[in-house]
């Protein structure tokens, strides 16, 4: 099994790849499975469970979206709101020629950054793709995205990340590309409770935060509290900027 980062960090590895010709869809992705030609945004994904070491869409026939739709729906792996890792589907006139690819990051503003394939409007980083600056292509890459479009959200059951996201050498600290939120739960929670814990941060009952893995309204107000703290946005969303700041100054 491999974890989310695991897998995309395979399809990441793609990101700026440039079909050149429109519509050739003549990839890596393509030239993997033997389909130079064919739609890849559902084969991008394959590629990157399968070159991670992952079964989990084995048998999905994720080269068609409306059957990755159906698997995911039958896995039972629907969320209602995104988080780093997840498999989103669009709808375009119908599942069957819809779209998909990963959620790379989760914004606080309502919009998320895809890692994706076969869409032509990508960036070639997610820095890009969040701040609208680049040229935008046709191939493997990164978009912004709303959380209110027209989309479906599924979680596939990914290896569990270490309990610690980010780990120390001397002074620099390198943290995980994973955004936590309301309704996140796991492991990464727990760390970040026991580091809000650590640095005084109490939630929203005016109570120590107890490392429960469950991100719920206290363990959000704490991390406001934190934010504040840091001198970043009190959004409640535990982000790149947030991890490096709990590490450190909080811990």
């Amino acid at each position: 099994m491999a974890t989310a980062g695991d897998v995309m960090e395979k399809l990441a590895a793609l990101a700026g790849e440039d079909e050149a010709a429109v519509g050739s869809n003549n990839t890596a992705v393509n030239k993997f499975f033997g389909a130079v030609g064919q739609a890849y945004c559902g084969y991008s994904l394959l590629y990157a469970f399968t070159k991670a070491g992952s079964s989990l869409l084995n048998g999905s026939g994720a080269w068609n979206v409306g059957s990755l739709a159906r698997f995911c729906e039958s896995k039972g792996w629907r969320v209602s709101f995104p988080q780093v890792g997840d498999i989103f589907v669009m709808r375009a006139g119908g599942y069957e020629n819809g779209h998909t690819g990963f959620v790379y990051e989760v914004l606080g503003s309502g919009y998320f950054i895809t890692l994706e394939g076969n869409y032509g409007a990508v960036k070639a980083t997610a820095a890009e793709a969040k701040s609208g600056t680049g040229a935008s292509f046709e191939g493997i890459g990164y978009r912004k995205a709303p959380v209110s479009g027209d989309y479906k959200f599924y979680r596939p059951p990914y290896t569990a990340a270490a309990a610690a996201p980010a780990e120390k050498t001397g002074s620099a600290v390198t943290v995980s590309v994973n955004t936590l939120q309301t309704g996140s739960a796991g492991a990464q929670v727990v760390t970040v409770q026991r580091l809000l814990a650590a640095g005084g941060c109490k939630g929203a009952d005016g109570k120590t935060i107890q490392a429960d893995g469950e991100f719920g309204p206290n363990t959000a107000w704490a991390v406001k509290a934190a934010q504040g703290k840091l001198g970043l946005a009190a959004d409640g969303v535990v982000g790149r900027n947030t991890w490096e700041g709990l590490l450190k100054k909080l811990a």
